[in-house]
């Protein structure tokens, strides 16, 4: 699933449309309990404060994204200040988010540190999330040489950083065939779209 709508309507059923339909119906006691905590917490300024910044009705929705083909927790603010201050904590970095993964070959170093920004290339359909690594581009799986930063939909690039641990190293034999794979921890720094993915890629 898409984390939140996507542009056309076969991409409006989402993550974020299939927490509301189940906050709607059987979860509907844990929006009442967590506008209820809210309340019970609240002082008289940020009472009276919130009787005058209302703004209409407050659907939930994620406080951050997953990558389309990305499992893992998504954290979903049930009211509008779990949603503004959860928000703000992904964004200011206090949230360490630690990921797994299993990826093809045997990385040189047992950890390390992959600093590459990652952009949006125009593409006949749509734009698409690369990598640049001076002068050459990782596309999805493609390298493309003689690329610069004005190959990249102005104001897309910006700095990505993922940290990596390899926390396993094996190899599977088949017939006279040899595959190699590892087991990774990844620590992103930055939240850049496709980053986990690009990111292995870009050191194979």
């Amino acid at each position: 699933l898409l984390t939140l709508p996507g542009v056309g309507p076969e991409k409006q059923y989402c993550l974020a449309s299939a927490v509301n339909e189940w906050l709607n119906t059987e979860g509907q006691s844990l929006v009442i309990k967590a506008e209820l905590s809210e309340k019970m917490g609240e002082t008289k300024s940020q009472k009276k404060k919130q009787r005058f910044n209302s703004r209409g009705i407050f659907t939930p929705r994620p406080c951050h994204r997953l990558d389309y083909d990305t499992s893992g927790i998504v954290v979903v603010g049930l009211t509008r200040n779990a949603l503004s201050l959860t928000s703000n904590l992904f964004e200011q970095k206090s949230i360490e988010k630690q990921y797994s993964a299993l990826v093809w070959g045997h990385p040189r170093e047992d950890k390390g540190t992959i600093k590459y920004a990652i952009g949006k290339i125009p593409s006949s359909n749509f734009n698409e999330f690369a990598c640049y690594m001076e002068n050459t581009c990782l596309v999805g799986n493609r390298f493309l040489k003689n690329i610069t930063v004005d190959n990249f939909v102005d104001g897309s690039l910006r700095d990505a950083e993922t940290d990596f641990v390899v926390t396993k190293r094996f190899t599977i034999t088949s017939g006279s065939s040899v595959f190699k794979y590892s087991k990774i921890k990844l620590y992103p720094k930055t939240g850049r779209g496709h980053q986990l993915r690009l990111h292995c890629a870009s050191i194979n």
